[in-house]
């Protein structure tokens, strides 16, 4: 990543560089790694490490794909080509090494990114700015400060936060951050807030990354067999300088249907005040940054044409310039006196035939169609049509490019998405010695090597009747990702309300999903009327069984709000179920993106219909769970839906599919 120390930075996703050590991800499957693990055969692994000289070690937690478990090896290049060259020896495997690396990220990519094919992925996920700090003393006391970064105006914002005495030795004293930095930061941030919102107003589809090194998604022969398919990890061919192999993209989009999307960001123009630049002096430093960024996304695009060149041959690459703190005007005055730049910009953009100044300023981004940089993260409707319009003209008309398949797509995306919790860790370590670092996962494989492990398995929200259910996953019960409930060591207040069940079957239901069929939401919302849900006065004692009161005091009604609709796969206002609670009298809304704080804190009184996994940690009294288990491996409806529970729990079950248990 671009604000990270180059010469620290391992030029391969998923491989980290400690010093001359590098680590490197081998995988093989279950039965290889038994062949490696058996106590029978302990002394294969030791002979690896002994004629290789890399440390070898099988990874003890699952994998993130089924039946795959990885091998993690230490050691410089030669032993770590050695060391797999030796276990596929040993394992007798067939495949090659690249094959294997192929199944496994493509197998990944549907695991990481389960909409990959319908929804946009931002990696990472949030825009991450370089932020100064100094280590002070205040009032006795080791503070982190926040501090302006240097040369530049102002006054610096001052947060503080107390360490414990057990770690203010070990702050760091971070490493210095420039003006120019935060400026670059905050013209990224921008862009990238506005291409998520444009990407959920629009229904786009495309994966975007931020400052990504060339060597992320290129890697070396070696170990892009752990983070990339082989095609995209060949040596530079020779008709290519070789210092073109270092460079970044600052935003770089594989989109679904249009291909590449490559944005050259330059943070020129918002400091001309503080600077005191003439005119003249500022139109020389547009022009300046603009012949960089061509010379850069010249870089990018022959970089990109040969990753792919083995995939998909002539897939259409979009190149453009963004220039945040610029509007078209200001970029079209600059160069309008620069015949040449003026042809080299509209060349590199991929328009030649467009020759004046004003043509070429409206190839670039400019601030007429971002948002306010006081408010980036205000969007306005405005913002979006303008930015729709940029869009159109300089990605969409072209049409769908034909090259860009959905295994194409799914290929791409696994040679650049791979953003390993482990790999983060260790890298993090050579930047941040002796850091503090604290995680919390329901999956118990996800600890990297050396971190202190603690489980908390005693079951403290949910009643045992829910918690019956919970703990029969196959998750916990056979592929043993998630450990089991352990008892509670006291009696509980109540065994809870029994779990209520209704099967899908017979002639009035729907042959189709479960959420369409119209009988299941009435037997549905004949059971919400019966524990008195939104009726006003006293509540009756199925009701009270359902709240947590002090005891000679009247519980309130269940509202509701207290009520969740959960489900697996898609949503629609027209399901069965939907429509049948809403012919009950039942207030019912089904969440979308921009629902999400009202779903939170509840702050409507009606029924959320949702899928889990947009409300992972959510919880309310009365959880509606549609248990279709036709959604393939690993669904894991009772821990990821079911476990929402508080108090009562609903299960609808298709017939010919019944709970594991019933």
């Amino acid at each position: 990543m671009k604000r990270m120390d180059k010469s620290k930075k391992k030029a391969a996703v998923g491989t980290g560089a400690l010093g001359k050590v590098e680590v490197y991800l081998h995988h093989v499957t279950d039965a290889e790694a038994a062949c490696l693990t058996d106590p029978g055969n302990a002394r294969r692994l030791q002979e690896v490490r002994t004629r290789s000289g890399a440390d070898v070690q099988v990874d003890p937690n699952p994998s993130s794909v089924p039946d795959r478990k990885t091998v993690i090896i230490k050691g410089d290049h030669t032993q770590i080509e050695n060391a797999v060259r030796l276990l596929n020896q040993m394992t007798g495997s067939q495949e090659d090494v690249l094959q294997r690396a192929q199944e496994f990220w493509l197998k990944w990519v549907e695991a990481a990114f389960p909409k990959f094919d319908s929804q946009a992925y931002f990696l990472p996920p949030v825009y991450i700015n370089r932020v100064p700090m100094t280590r002070q003393t205040i009032a006795g006391q080791d503070v982190l400060v926040l501090q302006k970064p240097s040369g530049q105006a102002g006054q610096s914002c001052k947060v503080a936060v107390n360490p414990s005495p057990a770690v203010q030795s070990s702050i760091p004293q971070p490493t210095s951050v420039h003006d120019s930095d935060v400026r670059d930061d905050a013209a990224m941030q921008r862009i990238f807030l506005c291409l998520q919102e444009m990407s959920q107003q629009n229904s786009e589809v495309f994966v975007a990354m931020s400052q990504l090194q060339f060597g992320e998604y290129l890697g070396e022969p070696c170990y892009a067999a752990a983070a990339a398919q082989v095609p995209l990890a060949r040596s530079l061919p020779p008709s290519l300088p070789k210092n073109w192999g270092k460079g970044d993209f600052d935003v770089l989009l594989i989109h679904r249907e249009y291909g590449f999307v490559v944005c050259e960001v330059k943070a020129v123009g918002d400091n001309v005040g503080e600077l005191g630049l003439s005119q003249q002096d500022m139109e020389n430093n547009i022009r300046k940054k603009l012949k960089q960024a061509i010379v850069q996304l010249d870089k990018a695009e022959a970089m990109l044409s040969h990753l792919v060149s083995d995939i998909a041959p002539g897939l259409r690459i979009t190149k453009t310039i963004a220039v945040p703190n610029l509007t078209a005007h200001q970029v079209e005055q600059a160069i309008a006196g620069d015949k040449q730049l003026t042809q080299d910009l509209c060349r590199c953009l991929g328009k030649p035939q467009t020759t004046d100044a004003a043509g070429a300023a409206g190839l670039c981004l400019t601030s007429d169609q971002l948002s306010d940089p006081k408010t980036p993260w205000d969007v306005s409707s405005h913002v979006l049509g303008e930015l729709g319009h940029w869009w159109q003209r300089r990605v969409a008309d072209a049409g769908p490019d034909s090259h860009m398949t959905l295994d194409v797509y799914r290929t791409l995306i696994a040679s650049a998405g791979y953003t390993n919790f482990q790999t983060f860790c260790e890298l993090l370590l050579t930047r941040v010695p002796r850091l503090h670092l604290w995680a919390a996962s329901c999956y118990h494989g996800d600890a990297p090597t050396g971190f202190q492990v603690e489980y908390l398995t005693r079951p403290l929200r949910s009643p045992p009747a829910v918690v019956r259910e919970v703990e029969q996953d196959e998750v916990i019960t056979t592929h043993r990702y998630v450990q089991p409930y352990r008892e509670r060591g006291v009696p509980d207040h109540t065994d809870g309300p029994p779990v209520r069940r209704v099967y899908h079957r017979g002639q009035d239901h729907s042959r189709y999903r479960l959420g369409d069929c119209v009988t299941c939401g009435r037997e549905v919302a004949s059971f919400l009327h019966s524990l008195r849900v939104g009726v006003t006065g006293r509540s009756t004692t199925t009701s009270t069984t359902l709240t947590s009161t002090s005891v000679g005091t009247t519980p309130p009604c269940l509202q509701w709000r207290d009520v969740l609709v959960l489900y697996w796969d898609y949503d629609s206002d027209q399901w069965g179920v939907v429509t049948a609670l809403l012919e009950a009298g039942i207030p019912v809304e089904v969440m979308k993106d921009d629902d999400i704080e009202d779903v939170v804190t509840a702050r409507s009184d009606v029924v959320w219909v949702t899928r889990g996994s947009r409300v992972c940690g959510l919880e309310r009294k009365v959880v509606v769970c549609l248990d279709d288990l036709n959604y393939g491996y690993l669904t894991c409806v009772r821990l990821d839906l079911m476990s929402r529970c508080t108090s009562q729990l609903v299960i609808i079950s298709p017939d010919d599919k019944p709970l594991e248990g019933d």
